[in-house]
């Protein structure tokens, strides 16, 4: 406005891409950071599928999943084209494209080129040409890596830091985290190939390799997409599976503890969420192999408030299902104190009391405020708390806390930060960030 006196600013804040509940844990993600100078979007959709989150053994397990999941929301009206998966780096795309080779999914790898069309793939296969076998290649080019890569690759192999190129081909002391990781895939796959054919040899991987893992990567029409979080950007898919959604890829680990490198890997995932229209399924595993090395994986650590979000939220809700549900909610909360009772006691019959109908076991969240008593005041006032808080933040009351968590807290009023933890739908990420505001609330009533 100083630069064009009399002009309005517009702010676009309407999303019209994706679900209310795939917005409402993609903006969790972004208000973990704390950042205000974005625009946190509103959905404008109806209510679809809350996002899910799973864990896997290993990335093979990883793998799998997917594909199965890929393959489960396939059918006549629903196209593999409604489907795409995304990974941080390019190397972790190989064992999903293996896994969809196997399993006969029809699909493409998008973005940044294959693992084939890598210069630093190029040169590696180059230099197994002359080395004395398949096996020593290998070594020499995985000692390679963890002389010459950063800290990403040598703490994911081992401590160690030693290890030299006999070949001489592939060093670069400038090599970055993506390049490492690519040539560790490549030590993986060759790996894998002597296992399956022993007597291959250096002749024979380069053209198991071709066969392997290319071949769709030029695929067009009805095919589900693979590519890289920063590949995806201005993209959308109905359906979307994000992979390896642990530390050292979710962030990188090159951004380390840098606040501005770590708010840039935070912005990317959050894009990454929001390519998903209708659904969103988030994986990570607990293994993972690099080179000759299976090393055990932490989640990222967004995996956390993105699995606390979607506790709290609703179940699926979608179109007319979800339109139906809110008429129910409200005629039941129309009931009178009898009719609670009696839907009461039917939940209590079915399933050992958690049937459908056992949600209304404690009556509605209406009988159950009552039933608080003298602590009605302090859930009130931790209501108003919450809705402040969501309202800052442009996401639902319910990631902030749900009215269940809420009702507890009234009852229960703890006295410190580690007696929060014992609150269902609290975690420690919750506990430090709501721990001040949520025990003075509380004091104030004692």
């Amino acid at each position: 406005e100083s630069h064009f006196p009399g002009s309005s600013t517009v702010i676009l804040d309407r999303n019209y891409r994706s679900t209310p509940q795939i917005l409402a844990v993609a903006n969790a993600v972004l208000l973990e950071g704390g950042s205000t100078a974005l625009v946190k979007l509103k959905a404008q959709r109806r209510d679809g599928p809350v996002p899910q989150v799973f864990t896997h053994d290993d990335a093979e397990a990883e793998a799998r999943a997917i594909a199965r999941a890929v393959r489960d929301r396939h059918s006549p009206g629903k196209a593999w084209s409604h489907q795409a998966v995304l990974v941080r780096t390019n190397a972790q795309a190989m064992l999903i494209v293996e896994e969809f080779k196997r399993s006969g999914i029809p699909h493409a790898v998008r973005g940044g080129g294959s693992l084939l069309t890598q210069p630093e793939i190029r040169a590696a296969l180059n230099s197994l040409r002359s080395a004395p076998s398949l096996e020593m290649g290998l070594a020499d080019i995985e000692d390679a890596v963890r002389s010459e890569a950063s800290e990403f690759i040598r703490t994911q192999v081992d401590d160690q830091t030693g290890g030299t190129n006999k070949q001489g081909r592939v060093n670069d002391h400038s090599m970055n985290d993506e390049r490492a990781a690519n040539l560790m895939e490549l030590v993986r796959l060759g790996h894998e190939y002597t296992e399956l054919d022993p007597t291959g040899g250096i002749a024979g991987f380069p053209a198991w390799l071709t066969s392997t893992l290319q071949g769709d990567d030029r695929a067009v029409g009805d095919v589900v997409e693979i590519m890289s979080f920063h590949a995806a950007k201005g993209l959308e898919w109905p359906v979307v599976h994000l992979a390896g959604l642990e530390e050292g890829f979710v962030p990188i680990h090159h951004a380390k503890d840098q606040p501005a490198s770590i708010e840039e890997e935070r912005r990317l995932l959050y894009v990454a969420m929001t390519r998903a229209r209708d659904e969103l399924l988030c994986n990570w595993a607990m293994a993972r192999t690099f080179g000759t090395r299976s090393v055990k994986r932490k989640p990222s650590r967004w995996v956390e408030t993105i699995t606390e979000t979607v506790q709290v939220a609703a179940p699926v809700l979608s179109g007319e299902a979800g339109a139906r549900r809110a008429r129910e909610t409200r005629r039941a909360l129309r009931n009178s104190a009898e009719r609670s009772s009696k839907q009461s006691g039917s939940g209590r019959k079915a399933d050992g009391g958690r049937s459908r109908g056992s949600a209304n076991a404690s009556g509605s969240t209406r009988e159950r405020v009552k039933a608080l008593g003298d602590n009605q005041a302090i859930f009130e006032e931790l209501r108003k708390w919450r809705k402040a808080q969501a309202d800052s933040a442009d996401v639902p009351a319910f990631v902030v806390f749900s009215d269940e968590t809420l009702i507890e807290l009234a009852q229960v009023r703890p006295k410190a930060k580690k007696d929060l933890l014992n609150i269902h739908g609290i975690g420690p990420v919750k506990a430090e960030r709501y721990c001040d505001d949520i025990l003075a609330i509380i004091a104030g009533y004692r």
